[in-house]
C-alpha cells in the first residue's frame, strides 16, 4: 500500500502523452475522484494510504487518457456553467465553446423565453442549462439519436428538471408537432466538413453522428434553416454554434437572413443568432 502522494507521483510517470500543461495536476485530478474527494482535500491528505484497487483504477483512468479518451468520459461528469452533468459515449463530450454559448445566450435577449428548443441535444448541456436558467420555461430536447436522449433524461432528472423537459426523438424537425413555436432555438449541431482534421481521440471515441455535417460541415444546419423562420415566435431568436469556417461559406445563403455571427473566447467567428424574419407588408 502507498500513500497519496505517492500514488501522484505515481500516476505522473504513467502520462505519456499530455493536454494540461501540468501532469501532477491530472494525478490529483484523478486521484481525488477515485476517493471521492475534492482536490484540496487530496492536498491535505498527502500521507493518507491508498489501496491497491485505487491505483490500478488510477492507472487504468491514465492508460485511456493516453489513448486520447475524453477525461469528461473517464470521469463520467463534466462540469458546464454551474451545473454537473452525466458524460459518456453516447453523446458528444461538452466543449468550452457550447459552455460560452449556454453564457452568452441570456445577455442577447431581452424577453424571458416561456418555450425554448435544443436540437441535436445530445447529453443535453446547452438545453438543460437554459432550462435552470429560466424556470418558468417549457424545454424540449431532440436528437435523432436514443441513447443520447436517454443521458438527456438522466441528465434532466439529476437537475430535477424533468417536470418541465420533454425529450423527443427526431431528425431535426422532422417529429416536431407543427403547431409548436419556439422564444428560444438553440443548436450546436454535427459541423465538421469531410475534409476537416479531427484528433484521432475524437474519432476513436466520440460518437461520428454527433460530428459529421456533410461535405462542407452545414447540412444539419441547412436543415433546421429550412423551417427556422416558422418555428421562431415574433419576438424569438435562435442560437447556433458552427466550425470556424462557416462563417465564410455561408455567408451567401444568409444574406437575406436577419443574422449576427459573433466570437468565441478565442476570436473565432464561430457563434450565429438569427431573428424571426417579419415579413413585409408594403
Amino acid at each position: 500500500m502507498i500513500q497519496v502522494s505517492q500514488a501522484i507521483a505515481l500516476a505522473e510517470q504513467h502520462v505519456a502523452k499530455h493536454r494540461f500543461s501540468d501532469r501532477r495536476r491530472l494525478g490529483r485530478r484523478l486521484l481525488a475522484r477515485r476517493l471521492e474527494l475534492s482536490e484540496s482535500q487530496l492536498l491535505t491528505r498527502f500521507n493518507q494510504a491508498v489501496d491497491e484497487q485505487t491505483v490500478a483504477g488510477l492507472i487504468s483512468d491514465l492508460q485511456r487518457f493516453n489513448i486520447g479518451e475524453p477525461l469528461g468520459y473517464i470521469e463520467g461528469t463534466v462540469e458546464f456553467l454551474d451545473w454537473e452533468f452525466k458524460i459518456d459515449g453516447r453523446a458528444l463530450c461538452p466543449r468550452q465553446e457550447t459552455e460560452f454559448l449556454a453564457a452568452t445566450i441570456p445577455k442577447r435577449i431581452t424577453n424571458e423565453p416561456k418555450h425554448i428548443i435544443d436540437l441535436g441535444c445530445g447529453s443535453g448541456v446547452l438545453g438543460l442549462s437554459l432550462a435552470a436558467r429560466y424556470p418558468q420555461a417549457r424545454v424540449w430536447l431532440v436528437d435523432l439519436s436514443g441513447d443520447a436522449l436517454d443521458l438527456s433524461r438522466e441528465n434532466a432528472d439529476l437537475l430535477g428538471l424533468s417536470s418541465r423537459v420533454n425529450c423527443l426523438q427526431s431528425d431535426w424537425w422532422q417529429a416536431v408537432p407543427d403547431d409548436l413555436e419556439f422564444d428560444l432555438i438553440v443548436s450546436n449541431p454535427p459541423y465538421v466538413a469531410s475534409n476537416d482534421e479531427v484528433e484521432a481521440g475524437v474519432t476513436n471515441f466520440e460518437p461520428a453522428v454527433a460530428l459529421l455535417g456533410g461535405a462542407d460541415g452545414a447540412d444539419p444546419f441547412r436543415a433546421i434553416l429550412r423551417q427556422l423562420n416558422a418555428r421562431l415566435t415574433q419576438q424569438g431568436t435562435a442560437f447556433f454554434e458552427l466550425g470556424h469556417h462557416h462563417h465564410n461559406t455561408l455567408v451567401n445563403e444568409l444574406v437575406q437572413t436577419p443574422a449576427t455571427w459573433f466570437d468565441d473566447p478565442w476570436g473565432v467567428r464561430r457563434f450565429l443568432s438569427i431573428r424571426k424574419e417579419v415579413p413585409c407588408l408594403f
